[in-house]
């Protein structure tokens, strides 16, 4: 059996593994950050095929809630921090989800932004990663944690 130091040092740490080169910059945009598989990490969402829109003050979030509600759509809101590591990973699969289904509507919401802390408490947001689905205006459902498995599993059963 090997010991740690006769191991290839990639195993052991973040900093000679280039996989973990997004992980380390906690600045790093949620959906443009510098992961070795993200092909063109400036360019957005793969060419218009998904819908995601980042919220940034409560009033844009009242609004777009508001518009999911009152006009039935298919939604999800991706309750989300920099510096929140399971969000970090589940930040790639959120944006693989919503170019799959792109008539559901992503909204990101950095629960850190000024002014969101009401809007946040009313929608009983506790803990990140937290998403709640919407299907015709309604909360279906809400996966809180980074439960990869359990969130495609909720969105193929919803936005099929």
């Amino acid at each position: 059996m090997s010991s740690p130091t006769t191991a290839p040092p990639h195993f052991y740490s973040t900093n000679s593994n280039p996989y973990f080169e997004w992980y380390k910059n906690p600045a790093a945009s949620m959906f443009q950050f510098s992961h070795p598989l993200n092909r063109n990490p400036s360019s957005p969402a793969s060419s218009g095929s998904s819908k995601i829109v980042v919220i940034e003050s409560e009033e844009q979030f009242k609004s777009s809630l508001r518009k999911v509600q009152d006009e039935s759509l298919s939604a999800i809101f991706y309750y989300t921090a920099v510096w929140c590591s399971p969000c970090r990973l589940l930040s790639p699969i959120i944006k693989q989800l919503s170019e799959k289904y792109p008539n559901v509507t992503t909204y990101k919401v950095d629960i850190d932004h000024k002014g969101l802390g009401n809007a946040l408490r009313n929608m009983d947001i506790h803990s990140v990663p937290t998403v709640h689905l919407f299907r015709n205006g309604l909360k279906a459902n809400e996966v809180i944690g980074a439960d990869v498995q359990l969130l495609k599993n909720m969105m193929e059963k919803l936005y099929k």
